[in-house]
């Protein structure tokens, strides 16, 4: 909302950016690798705010044993949001010889702001996702069936 000064007021979104991403892609490598979700926003201002929200869709699997895997999120190549290391962040626990999967949609929301570094253009916003293990076929597959992913950008007046 701009008021009679051609101010926008506190609080007030400024601009929405989305997509959606429903490629599918199995991750087997031991190493982050970016989940096909990435948004540009170009602010109007340093110290605005930017709220990131993050729907990531993956199914983590294994052919034995537990499968685990971790997810984060980046602008640009600050690291913003992180579920923590390679470890049992999200997955399905199983003994022995049984096969594990578990499919989710993961949600992440996070106030960003506008760093003071920033002079002009657009700031990208990732996602990535890394199994735990190569091994007994650990892997992550995300927008699995081609379920949608979604990331969302909103600019907020400071």
């Amino acid at each position: 909302v701009i008021d009679n000064n051609g101010l926008s007021s506190a609080g007030h979104i400024l601009q929405v950016v989305s997509m959606v991403t429903t490629t599918e892609d199995d991750i087997t490598a031991l190493t982050w690798t970016d989940t096909g979700l990435t948004l540009n926003i170009t602010p109007t201002a340093v110290g605005n705010k930017i709220l990131v929200l993050i729907s990531q869709n993956v199914e983590w699997s294994r052919s034995a044993a537990s499968s685990v895997g971790a997810i984060r999120a980046y602008r640009d190549s600050t690291l913003i949001l992180n579920t923590g290391s390679a470890t049992n962040m999200y997955g399905a626990n199983a003994t022995g010889a049984t096969s594990t999967f578990i499919r989710t949609q993961i949600n992440l929301n996070y106030l960003d702001t506008v760093p003071g570094s920033w002079s002009s253009g657009a700031i990208n916003y990732h996602v990535e996702v890394i199994p735990t293990a190569t091994s007994n076929s650990l892997q992550a597959t995300v927008q699995k069936n081609n379920m949608p992913s979604t990331i969302t950008l909103m600019e907020v007046a400071a």
